[in-house]
Order: C-alpha cells, then sequence, then structure tokens
C-alpha cells in the first residue's frame, strides 16, 4: 500500500519539474527566431517560437508579380513554422524525457 503512495509521491514530483521545465522551454522559444525560405532563399521569413511573425526579407532583385510574390512568401511563412514546430517537437522531447505528448503545440 505505502509502495504505491510513494511511487505516486514520485510521479506528482516529476509532473511539477516537467511543467517548470516546459515553461522554461516556453519562454526560451518566445525568445528563438527559426527561419523559413521560398524561391530559392530569396525570400526569408523569421518566425518566432512562439509562432508570432517577425520579420520578411524579400531579396530586391526578385522580379514577379504581386499574385507570385504572395505566393512565395506565403510558402517562405509556412517553411518558417514548419521549421519552428519540428524545433518545439526536439525540444517537448528533451523536456519530457522523451515521453511523447501529442498535439501540445
Amino acid at each position: 500500500m505505502f509502495g504505491n503512495l510513494a511511487e505516486m509521491a514520485g510521479m506528482l514530483k516529476k509532473a511539477k519539474e516537467i511543467k517548470g521545465n516546459m515553461q522554461a522551454m516556453k519562454s526560451e522559444m518566445a525568445n528563438t527566431e527559426v527561419s523559413g525560405t521560398a524561391a530559392g532563399g530569396k525570400v526569408i521569413a523569421i518566425v518566432s517560437g512562439d509562432f508570432t511573425v517577425r520579420r520578411i526579407t524579400i531579396d530586391p532583385n526578385l522580379d514577379e508579380s504581386n499574385e507570385v510574390l504572395a505566393q512565395i512568401v506565403t510558402a517562405a511563412v509556412n517553411d518558417a513554422i514548419n521549421n519552428t514546430r519540428i524545433l518545439l517537437q526536439q525540444k517537448m522531447k528533451d523536456v519530457t524525457g522523451g515521453l511523447d505528448i501529442p498535439d501540445i503545440f
């Protein structure tokens, strides 16, 4: 009986530790910048780890119509968001000790 209580106490302690580590990781990620590119690197989107678009850089020599440029920028932003998700998944595995918590971000 008491073995189970000790096990539960250990699990609660681990859960609190994971929660604290996740909060620290979330704060760290908000200050992390991840890039995405399109058009062979002529358009670069920078997204923070909390999925905020920080800036977009467009090569001034890129000669495209507004419609095509909008598609290229969209592709760069989506690439940056995807790269951010990948980074978050890696960091989550570190924080949780490999425990898979689906759809947390």
